[in-house]
Order: structure tokens, then sequence, then C-alpha cells
């Protein structure tokens, strides 16, 4: 895609307010990603070449951990050992007969094994996406964020790929999602232009697949669906608030909103000032004598100037929050 503008460099500069992304960009007029890579690379030489520099690559093979039977995923061995599970799944089919994607079409659930046979048959109508976690999880971490990072089918398939790559090295994954789908003799499906919040492993198990990859920089030259307001340095994307007002980056590099990150932190202040209020009434409720007074007298004036410490805190954090 040709820009407005001269090249990814350029652009960078004209616009260094709120773009800071400071990783790989194709030199102008690459067209397609050259490096590829053995499936057995060491992990810490992944990282320091592609994942730190946010440089996109092919990989030769699929994983090497002895766990992943992607091979072994055919129609019927899917079936057997997943098919009684519950997933949601994309129709497509429109009032008027036309193919819908994406947020755009119904979800509607079904067992696995029903879907799998609809696929095996050739049926393009249905396509299995990302699952929404909550719906199979019932423990959250302290950010409210599901702590498992699969949902059915691969819950029941968790014995056949491994959650943690070794090509990852100490990374840990966001999640692990299936897609899968038909879509029809000769003809052939598209996501969309998109981004994501995390890295992307992707793993092709059967078909082909083409990507298509933009750097962050290049955002401005997209037609994005929003007005952009702020691009980190690892890349991810930050738009402005939808009622067109000023307001400050709601999002941090790593893709937490600081609303919650402002909770958190009020939740915190919150619980050290109720322990800094117990200490000073503990401290109340001993009988001081005359040689233990002056010791106790700085212990009383010590706890006062925590709970003094801990009030100012919790303000600054209810600011955080409303801001």
């Amino acid at each position: 895609m040709e820009s407005e503008s001269d090249s990814d460099e350029s652009f960078c500069e004209q616009n260094a307010a709120f773009n800071e992304y400071d990783g790989f960009c194709p030199p102008h007029g690459i067209t397609h990603v050259t490096d590829r890579v053995s499936a057995d690379i060491q992990p810490a030489d992944f990282f320091e070449s592609y994942v730190k520099t946010r440089r996109p690559a092919v990989f030769s093979g699929l994983l090497t951990d002895s766990v992943f039977k992607g091979h072994e995923w055919t129609n019927s061995y899917l079936s057997t050992w997943a098919g009684e599970a519950q997933v949601l799944v994309e129709d497509r089919k429109c009032a008027h007969g036309l193919l819908s994607f994406g947020t755009s079409a119904t979800k509607i659930e079904m067992k696995y094994a029903y879907f799998v046979k609809a696929v095996a048959a050739h049926e393009t109508r249905y396509y299995l996406t990302t699952q929404d976690l909550e719906r199979f999880v019932d423990e959250y971490d302290e950010f409210g964020i599901p702590k498992c990072i699969a949902a059915q089918p691969l819950r029941t398939l968790n014995d056949g790929y491994p959650s943690q790559p070794t090509v990852l090295g100490n990374l840990i994954p966001h999640q692990v999602s299936l897609w899968h789908g038909c879509t029809g003799k000769g003809s052939s499906s598209s996501s969309g232009l998109h981004h994501d919040f995390h890295d992307n492993l992707y793993l092709l198990i059967r078909g082909r697949k083409r990507f298509r990859l933009f750097p962050p920089s290049a955002a401005n030259a997209l037609h994005v669906s929003g007005r952009l307001s702020k691009i980190h340095k690892n890349g991810l994307i930050v738009y402005e608030s939808p009622s067109g007002k000023p307001s400050p980056v709601s999002v941090r590099a790593d893709g937490a909103p600081l609303s919650v990150i402002a909770r958190c932190r009020q939740r915190e202040t919150e619980r050290n000032l109720e322990a800094a209020e117990n200490q000073l009434k503990q401290l109340c409720s001993v009988n001081m004598s005359g040689d233990d007074s002056t010791e106790m007298q700085a212990k009383l004036e010590a706890a006062k100037q925590l709970i003094a410490d801990c009030e100012q805190q919790m303000d600054s954090a209810m600011e955080d929050l409303l801001r």
C-alpha cells in the first residue's frame, strides 16, 4: 500500500508528538518478509532478533515441542476428543444469503462435533474464532482478567499443545485461540485489516493463509477507524475517546487500561490506610508507664504520620481514578 508520505521515517518525524514507535520498519518498497527461521531457534536468539525489535518472521516448520500434536488434529480426532465441548461460532449467512464476517456476524452456540461435521461437509456458513474466556472461568487475577488462557475446545485439547511454547522462552502467553472454518472450493475469506494488543505466534495446521503486515508507524496512512491518540514505543496503538473530547492516554504500553491500574492502586491504598489505623488503635490501647512513655510517644507520632501519608496516597489514587 502506498502512503502519502515518502517513507515511514518521515512519517515518524512529522508525528513525533504522539508516535513513539521505535521498532522495525521495512525499507521503502519492501513487499514481503524475507526472514525465515528454524522452528528450533534458541528462545534467547528469537527474542533478541525478532520479539525485541518487533520484526516479523516466518518459521520453516511447526513447533518442535514434543507435546504439540497439531499434525494429528484431523476432523475425526477433534470430534472424538473435544466433540462434546460447547462453542460459539459465527453464523455468517445473512438474510439475503450473503456471507458476513467478523463482528457483524451472528454468533450461535453448538457442540464442537456438529461444527466439525459441517466443516468436513464443506459448509462455509460457520466459522470458529476466538472464544470469550469469561464463559468458561470463574477465577480472575487482580486486574479482573481471567486466569486461564484457553477456552473450549482448546481446554479439552490441552494435552495436544504447549501452553508456553519453548521458542517463547520466558514470555508468558496471554491467550491461546483456535480459528477453524471452511471457505469453500476455489474461494477465500479474510479477517480484515486490524491490529492486536499482543504479539502473535500463528500456527497454521491446515490450509493456506496470507498475511499482509504494516508497521505501527504506518497507522496514520491506513485510514484507521478512530483518531490516533498515541503509538507507544512497542507499537501499541491507542485511540482518542469516542466523544472527541481531549483526554489523557488511557492505555499503558503493555495494554493494561490505566483505569484498572488506578482501581488497583486505590484498593491497595485503602488496605494500607486501614492497617495504619489499626496500628494506631493498638498503640493507644497500651498502658504507658513513666519509663516507656517517651518511646511510646515516638511510636504514636510515627503511626500518625503513616496515616497522614496513606491518606495523601489515597487522595492521589482517587484523583488518578477520576481522571
